[in-house]
């Protein structure tokens, strides 16, 4: 059973025109314990505003994950959750979301990650996709 500790980004997919450009939603630090074939995870995040000039929220979320494949190369997990209890800058509210969210995600070499996840909106009926990039630590 590990620790894991992981820093990175996580990116919204927006849509501009008739491109897909990829907008940074989240600053992340994170820790996840290793139980076996499931993982548990909490996160704190920064969230940029729009324009990418300040801070338009901060707070920690959680998901549960379940690991399909690991050799010394390549680990593989599924990973469901993400209720959110924030701080909003711009506001000045403290909120509780929950955008379930959904997703894979694909550790090489035990040192960095890539994710892929959707959020399902639950006031609209569509899946926000996005992905993540990160660095991880064993221990």
């Amino acid at each position: 059973m590990d620790n894991i500790l992981y820093l990175g980004v996580e990116f919204i997919l927006v849509a501009v025109l008739i491109i897909v450009v990829p907008f940074p939603a989240y600053f992340i630090a994170g820790y996840e314990k290793d139980l076996g074939n499931f993982s548990l995870a909490v996160e704190t995040f920064v969230s940029p505003d729009s324009n990418m000039s300040g801070i338009n929220m901060v707070g920690l979320r959680g998901h549960l994950g379940y690991k399909l494949f690991e050799s010394d190369f390549l680990t593989l997990k599924l990973f469901a959750g993400e209720p959110i209890i924030a701080y909003n800058v711009t506001n000045s509210n403290i909120e509780f979301v929950l955008s379930p969210r959904i997703g894979a995600n694909a550790e090489l070499l035990k040192s960095f990650s890539i994710t892929v996840f959707g959020n399902i909106i639950t006031t609209r009926p569509y899946l926000s996709p996005g992905a993540g990039l990160f660095v991880v630590t064993h221990f």
